[in-house]
């Protein structure tokens, strides 16, 4: 009997890159370079890697950002150099969504629309 599996993520993390100010947690962070695999595993093993996801992550709240694999090895160039990084390249545009499932998505866009409306009653009235 063969136990395979799929999913198991390894996260790797490279440095801090530079303290910049996180538009999600209004704090001002060490902003941290990762790199994620995703593997095939047998017994538990990780054997192929099918899936890499580059990262730059806030360590404070978990909001990251995925980046090319240019813009990743530039960085981690300048990690490994101990350079100093004048500019991060994030988007940082705030999704109250991230993180959260399906079920949780659906659920906070009804109480959006349900506020929406009873202060449509409200004001009519």
């Amino acid at each position: 009997m063969l136990i395979i599996g799929v999913g198991r993520r390894t996260i790797k993390n490279y440095g801090s890159l530079k303290t910049d100010y996180c538009n999600r947690c209004s704090n001002n962070s060490d902003f941290q370079l990762h790199r994620h695999t995703k593997w095939i595993t047998l017994f538990f093993i990780p054997l192929i890697p099918y899936g890499k996801d580059s990262l730059i992550v806030c360590p404070r709240c978990g909001y990251y950002e995925k980046i090319d694999e240019i813009t990743f090895a530039k960085l981690k160039t300048a990690v490994e150099n101990r350079e100093v990084i004048t500019q991060i390249p994030l988007k940082q545009e705030f999704d109250p969504y991230m993180g959260k499932n399906e079920t949780q998505v659906n659920f906070l866009k009804e109480m959006a629309n349900y506020k929406k409306e009873r202060l449509k009653k409200s004001n009519t009235n």
